[in-house]
């Protein structure tokens, strides 16, 4: 697609693939070419010379859970992978930019294995660069922002610069012999003859270049933690963000195990994968290891040592690891409503806590298909419309989440760390927590994290007296004497959202009063008095 050409509903031509987000309609173009979900208009993609039908609105069925998106892009060339295919793989809802979403997507390599060659080639199925540059443009007009999912920590044994003099820009040994992918970069060599850092202008030029010329929204550092540089990552994230000018810039680190010293004030990173995160609430699900103040610590990671709401990435899945539902069978052998049970506690954990929720696709409508580093394509038909409703329990997955963004999105408690703890039930496995903003919007948490059913509960603490709208089942409750009492199923959370001081419960309509019968209808009934008589 040449650069002047513009987007069209009746014709888009892009070279890209999402072949685990996209549905299959029973036949594709090629072996490398797949077809999204009817759900709309359709379209002609011009793929590798091939006509291609897809739909029209991928970008808005993209975007399913409710607004705006981020998208994390590599960009590297890889060696030996013509046939590299494209995945969706998380979704981050954000806090910054008034709560948006983040739209992660990567190339997926053997063994999932990230090895770029060339830093400044564009992946070849992304098309030209122009191809690329445009895609990204209608992203940005769809509210869609692209993060570029960088690899600095190593690359292809076959890059160039390790054939032209490998010692001047990488390690002579891996720097850690069991996390080693490759020739890892050399940020710590400066050449006093040249005046330069070698590996850190190199990069840092890579970097610069992919901000300026494709006006990419952010980067995801991939094993930013074997990189073992902070002072080279503060340097190129500042670079990355001067480059980038006024518009927010967000760099996020996988840095496994997590610690905050990678963000904060003082860390390189505005944030970073929260992996403890994880691990506290796959023990809860998986194997019900009920650790109260281990949870708090997450919930609230300030407690952590994190300081603000975009400094941790929290999930309950990624690309790393199988998806919740696939290890509740596989551990537990739990299928069916007491899995999605489990899932929806934990979807509330995540999406109720601080921090930034990220969604690894298809977590939201139940997808059940096991981590492998080939084409696993999205079963589109667990949320399609059915005659007998026999997927009701995936719809109603996809409806907490979008309806957990939406809250997210409009209630200001979320936009800030304001969180308390206000009741903790040691005994009977509850937890209720308090979140808030300065405004005064306010969201109380209880959760049943055991498996019993917790009949007329008594929740103590809460904040304010007065009406609260029970989000989850959508009623209103009211509180007196900072207590209110509710029926607590096993593993369940309930959402409480303060209704302010002022609101009270509609009157109720009075009955429409009964007209009396007519007098031709009183004889219809009675009959003639004189023929009751005979």
């Amino acid at each position: 697609m040449s650069r002047t050409s513009k987007f069209r509903k009746d014709k888009i031509k892009i070279r890209i693939e999402f072949p685990d987000y996209t549905g299959d309609k029973g036949e594709t173009a090629s072996d490398n070419t797949y077809i999204l979900p009817d759900v709309g208009e359709e379209a002609t993609i011009n793929y590798n010379g091939k006509e291609v039908t897809i739909n029209v609105n991928m970008l808005n069925d993209i975007r399913k859970l409710g607004f705006g998106n981020y998208g994390s892009v590599m960009l590297a060339e890889v060696q030996n992978q013509p046939e590299i295919k494209m995945a969706v793989k998380e979704i981050i809802l954000g806090g910054m930019c008034s709560c948006c979403c983040f739209f992660l997507v990567s190339p997926i390599f053997i063994l999932f294995r990230y090895n770029p060659r060339y830093y400044f080639a564009i992946e070849t199925s992304y098309g030209t660069t122009a191809d690329l540059k445009e895609m990204i443009d209608e992203m940005h007009k769809n509210s869609i922002r692209v993060i570029l999912d960088g690899v600095y920590n190593h690359c292809d044994c076959s890059s160039p610069l390790t054939q032209i003099d490998h010692d001047y820009w990488y390690h002579h040994n891996p720097k850690d012999s069991i996390m080693s992918w490759g020739p890892e970069w050399n940020y710590n060599f400066y050449d006093s003859k040249y005046n330069i850092w070698p590996a850190r202008k190199f990069i840092g030029d890579s970097i610069r270049y992919m901000v300026e010329e494709f006006h990419i929204d952010g980067i995801r550092f991939d094993a930013a933690r074997q990189i073992q540089n902070f002072d080279f990552l503060d340097w190129v994230v500042k670079e990355a963000k001067k480059a980038a000018g006024v518009k927010p810039f967000y760099c996020v680190a996988e840095f496994l195990p997590d610690e905050p010293c990678i963000t904060n004030i003082d860390g390189p990173m505005d944030g970073c994968w929260h992996d403890s995160f994880y691990w506290t609430i796959r023990d809860l699900l998986l194997y019900d290891n009920i650790d109260i103040g281990r949870l708090k610590s997450v919930i609230d990671c300030r407690q952590q040592g994190y300081l603000g709401v975009t400094n941790v990435v929290n999930y309950i899945g990624n690309h790393d690891h199988d998806r919740m539902l696939v290890e509740l069978g596989k551990e537990r052998s739990i299928f069916g409503e007491e899995a999605f049970k489990r899932i929806r506690l934990g979807v509330v954990l995540e999406m109720t806590s601080i921090g930034i929720p990220m969604i690894w696709m298809g977590e939201e409508m139940g997808e059940y298909k096991e981590k492998t580093p080939d084409v696993a394509k999205i079963d589109w038909s667990l949320i399609a419309d059915r005659e007998d409703n026999s997927n009701n329990i995936n719809k109603n997955l996809l409806g907490l989440y979008r309806g957990l963004v939406r809250l997210r999105k409009e209630n200001k408690a979320f936009f800030q760390t304001n969180l308390d703890f206000i009741h903790e039930d040691h005994d009977a496995k509850v937890l209720v927590y308090q979140r808030w903003s300065n405004s005064g919007e306010r969201v109380v948490v209880i959760v049943n994290l055991s498996g019993h059913f917790l009949a007329h509960y008594r929740v103590p603490n809460m904040p304010v007296n007065g009406w609260w709208h029970e989000w989850t089942f959508n009623y209103d409750c009211k509180v007196d004497y900072n207590e209110v009492h509710l029926d607590l199923a096993e593993r369940e959370a309930k959402i409480l959202v303060w209704l302010g001081e002022d609101w009270q419960p509609p009157a109720p309509q009075p009955e429409p009063p009964t007209e009396p019968a007519s007098n031709n209808d009183t004889n219809m009934t009675e009959g003639n008095p004189e023929e009751n008589q005979q």
